[in-house]
């Protein structure tokens, strides 16, 4: 039994209730982990910025193009070392460093 008011009169009406108002919270819980997600790519951006990128690596001097004992001397004086020097076909002039991959 549900009521109902009418003026100053409440009424009891006899079966079942009213359709309630659906409840959105798949939105709410969509818009929240999106907000969250924001929130932590946001603090993930900002520890990098601050933090930086202090990983003592040695970034590699661009070699390509040049000849394999200029190549060989850039890269030595970065402190790198060269160790296996692999030869391929092709129709550059011998001695030049090309891309692979």
């Amino acid at each position: 039994m549900w009521f109902y008011a009418e003026g100053n009169l409440l009424h009891a009406v006899p079966g079942s209730r009213p359709a309630q108002r659906r409840r959105s919270r798949p939105l709410v819980y969509t818009a929240f982990s999106a907000l969250l997600l924001a929130v932590a790519t946001g603090a993930f951006l900002l520890v990098h910025a601050l933090l930086g990128n202090d990983n003592n690596l040695i970034k590699p001097p661009v070699v390509i193009g040049l000849s394999q004992v200029d190549a060989t001397n850039q890269l030595s004086a970065a402190g790198l070392r060269v160790d296996k020097i692999t030869a391929v076909f092709n129709l550059k002039a011998v001695g030049t460093v090309e891309e692979t991959g």
